[in-house]
């Protein structure tokens, strides 16, 4: 894992993906959004359950 980690396009997608979590002003792991909605933590997911 560490190695794959390290090939350009896994590294070039980690990118583009926290620059998609700054805009998104996600700050942390399990972040879920449905739709325009944001929810944080795995203790929200009956909220994100709800929401489909």
């Amino acid at each position: 894992m560490m190695d794959a980690s390290q090939r350009t396009g896994i590294k070039s997608q980690l990118i583009v993906n926290t620059h998609e979590a700054i805009a998104l002003s996600v700050f942390g792991v399990l972040s879920y959004f449905v739709g325009e909605q944001m929810y944080f933590g795995q203790d929200r997911l009956h909220f994100v359950e709800l929401t489909l």
